[in-house]
C-alpha cells in the first residue's frame, strides 16, 4: 500500500513532530544548534513558523502551510538537523526514525492548546517545573521577546499570541499577558488531572480569548483559506461532529473544556471521560477514523472502546 498523501490546506496551521530513530536522545547537546536550524529556515521557505520545542529526542514546530506543500519546509530541516547530528556524533545511518506526524489545527481551541502542549513538553516530561526555565522552546518569545529574534518569525509570534486575546484589538502586551494566564491555567488544569485522590476540587476556570476568537477567524479561518486557494468551496470541517462531542461533554463533564479533552493526556479523570465520550460518538455512528482524528487520540483507542462496548464492560 501506498503512502498516504499531506493535506494540503495553504494558510491553515499545522502541529508537527518528529522524533529519531529509537527514540535516541541524538539531539542532547545539539539543543541551540537545533533551534537555530529551526528558526532560521523559516526564510528559505514561504511558511511561517508560529511555535516550537526541541527536546532530546524530538521536535515539535507548528507552522502555517503557505502556497507550497509542507514538505517544502520540513524535509529540508530535517536533513539539515540530521547532518548536525551525524557530525556531532559521527554517526551512520538513519537520524529521524519514520515520517513527521501532522495534525491540523482546524479551530482556536485547539490552536492554544497545541501552543501551550508544545511549551509544556519539558514541564510534562520533568525536565523544568516552569516553561521559563527551559530554554529550547519559543514560550520565552510569546512571554518575553528576545532582541536577536527574526523579524519574520517575530511577525508570525504576535499572530500566534494575538489568538491568546480576551478583547480584540487590544496591544501585543496585553496579549502576552492573556497568553501567560492562559499558560498558567493549563498548568493548573495538568495538576488537576493528574490528581487522582478522592478529595473534590473545582476545576479551575479557563481565561476568555473572545478577542482570539475573531483574530482566528480572520488570519486562519475558512475564508482566510479560500483567498489563499482562491477555491471555490471551503474545506472540509468538522462542525457536526463538534457539536455532537460538546452536547456529550455538557453531559458527561460539563466544567471540562473541550480542548483539554484533546490535549491527548492520559490522566485517570481524563480517559474516563474521553471513553465515554468515543463510547456515545461511536452508539451514534459516527465513524472512528474521523472521530479519533478529532479527538487527537489513536485510531486503536477508538477500537477498544468499541471492543469494550461489545462486550458489555465497564468503560
Amino acid at each position: 500500500m501506498g503512502r498516504l498523501l499531506r493535506p494540503t490546506l495553504p494558510g491553515a496551521p499545522f502541529h508537527i513532530t518528529a522524533r529519531t530513530q529509537w527514540q535516541e536522545p541524538l539531539f542532547a547537546g545539539a539543543e541551540e544548534e537545533v533551534v537555530g536550524l529551526i528558526r532560521g529556515s523559516i526564510d528559505r521557505s514561504d511558511a511561517e513558523l508560529l511555535a516550537y520545542a526541541v527536546m532530546t529526542n524530538h521536535i515539535h514546530v507548528i507552522v502555517v502551510q503557505g502556497r507550497r506543500p509542507l514538505s517544502a519546509y520540513m524535509q529540508p530541516l530535517l536533513r539539515r538537523i540530521a547532518l548536525v547530528v551525524i557530525r556531532r556524533r559521527d554517526r551512520r545511518g538513519h537520524v529521524f526514525g519514520g515520517r513527521y506526524c501532522h495534525s491540523v489545527c482546524r479551530d482556536p481551541e485547539y490552536f492554544r492548546s497545541m501552543v501551550a502542549y508544545v511549551h509544556l513538553n519539558p514541564v510534562r516530561a520533568g525536565i523544568c517545573r516552569k516553561p521559563d526555565d527551559y530554554k529550547w522552546t519559543s514560550h520565552r518569545d510569546y512571554a518575553c521577546p528576545e532582541l536577536d529574534t527574526p523579524v519574520r518569525y517575530a511577525l508570525a509570534v504576535e499572530q500566534g499570541l494575538r489568538v491568546f486575546a480576551h478583547r480584540s484589538e487590544q496591544s501585543i502586551e496585553r496579549c502576552r499577558r492573556d497568553y501567560r494566564a492562559f499558560m498558567r491555567w493549563r498548568q493548573k488544569m495538568d495538576d488537576y488531572l493528574q490528581d487522582d485522590s478522592d478529595s473534590w476540587h473545582p476545576i479551575p476556570h479557563i481565561p476568555q480569548s473572545i478577542g482570539g476568537d475573531l483574530h482566528w477567524q480572520r488570519e486562519y479561518g475558512t475564508a482566510h483559506t479560500l483567498r489563499i486557494t482562491g477555491a471555490e468551496t471551503p474545506p472540509v470541517r468538522l462542525a457536526d461532529l463538534r457539536d455532537h462531542v460538546s452536547v456529550v461533554l455538557g453531559d458527561v463533564a460539563p466544567d471540562l473544556p473541550l480542548d483539554l479533552l484533546r490535549s491527548g493526556g492520559s490522566s485517570r479523570r481524563l480517559v474516563s471521560v474521553r471513553n465515554q465520550v468515543i463510547a456515545r460518538s461511536v452508539n451514534a455512528g459516527y465513524m472512528g477514523t474521523r472521530l479519533a482524528q478529532f479527538l487527537n487520540v489513536s485510531p486503536s483507542t477508538v477500537s477498544r472502546v468499541r471492543s469494550l462496548l461489545r462486550q458489555g464492560a465497564a468503560l
